[in-house]
């Protein structure tokens, strides 16, 4: 640990920045300094270190790259709030920011219907949401009478889903 240490005090090494911003045992000072870093990389794996606190979470959900983005809707600690204004990314860069949302297991209820009206042409996240154990109840009935077998068939299974 520490060749990286010494490694990653040097700008040119944003590998050893990135195994640092990656490890548990990160300090909120450290997390702080990461989250700004110039190479997306360290900023991801900031984005989806499970340690890393709120605060420089909910900074980095308006990170300019949708790969940080979405280490920050994949992570369990992510506060409601900012899954929620996560929901609504429609960035088309090549990472499905909602979708992660979606994935997330502590997404909560609002953040889940919103995707549910934003994608509704999309069978990958509304499959997610029909699974999801926060999904309300309405946006289940809704999903169980979509035109996608597969999502309509996973809304069905869920225990939240009127029958």
């Amino acid at each position: 640990m520490k060749r990286y240490i010494r490694a990653a005090i040097s700008k040119e090494n944003a590998t050893a920045r990135a195994k640092l911003a990656g490890t548990p045992y990160a300090s909120a000072r450290e997390f702080a300094k990461y989250a700004q870093d110039e190479s997306v990389t360290v900023r991801r794996r900031v984005a989806g270190n499970r340690n890393t606190p709120t605060d420089i979470l909910d900074k980095l959900a308006n990170d300019p790259d949708s790969q940080v983005r979405w280490a920050v809707a994949h992570n369990r600690n992510t506060p409601a709030e900012t899954l929620l204004f996560l929901a609504s990314d429609t960035s088309r860069d090549g990472y499905a920011v909602p979708k992660a949302v979606a994935a997330n297991p502590n997404a909560p209820a609002e953040a889940l219907t919103r995707i549910a009206k934003n994608f509704k042409d999309a069978p990958g996240y509304l499959y997610l949401v029909a699974k999801h154990k926060n999904t309300p109840p309405d946006v289940l009935l809704a999903l169980s009478q979509s035109n996608d077998t597969w999502v309509r068939d996973t809304a069905k299974k869920n225990p939240k889903c009127p029958r």
